[in-house]
């Protein structure tokens, strides 16, 4: 990975880099050996991933969950009466430290994970639920909160602090925290299977998306793939152990070249079905029972939360707002896309029986005959775009807009610690 792209994608790390632990609780030894906990002197206090270890993150998770519920008490135990200042922002303000592991922990097991992180996830993301519960939950945080939000129209808050003191109150109320003493325990219950059963989907959708769903061992099968889609074939089947076979899986950089360009339709059927079989092909990553878990209990909580569905309850915070507004868009999309899916399945068709092809389009057919049909339309082939279309190329690209519309100019960091 590039340097300057780890720095881009991780700049809210550096937001939270300078914060330094100053605790008098906490020992000198802890400090010093455990890199997430101590402040940062790299340049622009960015994560020393050279000295991050799996081992560092349950002690640092420990410790930053124990230090923001210190702050969070140093809040309820204030004697004052509860201002913006003294509530809202110091809540704000609060958790910095477990913020920091947290988002290095979530960077390094999105982007770069393995088996170790993927264990430390299904120990750590249940914890993380059942440390939000304790905050959001607690009756005496939640009191001064409201007497906060109850008095706003008084405050004279600036907008930034109005959208503040919005968000955290709804945060609140969301969170369970006007639910009755046996609602919280059932909440919390709900939440901490769900964070169970949400990794645990995760880890089973990756393992399917990265085995092996399609190995050809005679080259003869690979007709119609150019030779970069073999290369990476090759080299997928020889890191799973297929010396000289070639190898696809689900991600989509190796099962859509295929689709594209192999001639094998019953190779593509094959590919295409497992794609669409993602999580549910039995064994350990079977995810269908899952899934339906997972759905009846967002049910539950929804319900508990005083909402008729979980989509009511997601969408209450996103632009739809609504189920019946989301249907609404969807209803006016449906109509037009289903007409236009039809013309462009006849011209597909058209094309494959121009060709004499003796078949009736089907799903695994698709991206074949789109790549023909626009080899034909356009005089299109992909392969002369990729040269343009290089990871190098694109980000050069990039910046040069950049450069353009707002005067800005990149240079890479070599100083700068990286994990890939």
């Amino acid at each position: 990975m590039n340097n300057l792209f780890l720095v881009l994608s991780t700049a809210a790390l550096l937001v939270l880099g300078a914060c330094a632990i100053d605790n008098p609780n906490q020992s000198g030894d802890l400090l010093s050996e455990n890199p997430l906990l101590g402040g940062w002197s790299t340049p622009f206090q960015s994560p020393p991933f050279d000295l991050i270890e799996e081992k560092h993150f349950n002690p640092a998770f420990e410790e930053a969950m124990r230090l923001h519920l210190e702050e969070v008490a140093s809040i309820t135990e204030n004697a004052e009466a509860p201002t913006f200042e003294n509530t809202i922002e110091g809540l704000d303000l609060s958790g910095e430290l477990l913020e920091r592991v947290r988002l290095v922990f979530l960077n390094l097991n999105a982007a770069d994970t393995s088996e170790g992180l993927q264990v430390l996830a299904k120990e750590i993301n249940p914890r993380l639920t059942g440390h939000r519960d304790d905050i959001l939950l607690n009756s005496t945080l939640f009191g001064r909160v409201k007497a906060v939000f109850e008095q706003k129209d008084s405050l004279d808050l600036t907008t930034e602090q109005n959208r503040l003191l919005d968000k955290k109150y709804r945060a609140f109320v969301r969170g369970g925290a006007n639910l009755d003493a046996e609602e919280k325990d059932r909440l919390r219950e709900l939440n901490a299977e769900l964070a169970k059963l949400s990794t645990q989907f995760g880890e089973n959708l990756l393992k399917d998306m990265n085995t092996v769903a399609l190995l050809v061992e005679d080259e003869a099968e690979l007709i119609g793939l150019p030779q970069a889609v073999r290369d990476s074939a090759s080299a997928l089947a020889s890191a799973q152990g297929h010396e000289g076979a070639w190898a696809f899986n689900l991600q989509r950089t190796s099962w859509t070249p295929f689709l594209q360009l192999s001639e094998r339709r019953d190779l593509r059927e094959k590919l295409y079905t497992a794609y669409t079989r993602l999580g549910h092909n039995g064994g350990e990553t079977e995810n269908s029972g899952i899934a339906a878990h997972i759905a009846a209990l967002r049910a539950q909580r929804a319900q508990l939360l005083g909402y008729d569905s979980h989509a009511s309850y997601v969408l209450e915070e996103n632009m739809a707002e609504t189920p019946e507004r989301v249907y609404e868009l969807l209803d006016k999309l449906w109509i037009p896309a289903l007409a236009k899916a039809k013309v462009e399945r006849a011209e597909l068709q058209g094309l494959a029986d121009t060709l004499g092809d003796d078949l009736q389009i089907a799903m695994w057919d698709w991206w074949y005959y789109a790549e023909k049909l626009r080899a034909v339309k356009y005089d299109f082939d992909e392969e002369d775009v990729k040269p343009y279309l290089q990871l190098e190329n694109v980000r050069q690209a990039a910046f040069d807009v950049a450069g353009k519309l707002w005067g800005i100019t990149f240079e890479q960091r070599d100083d700068v610690q990286v994990y890939h």
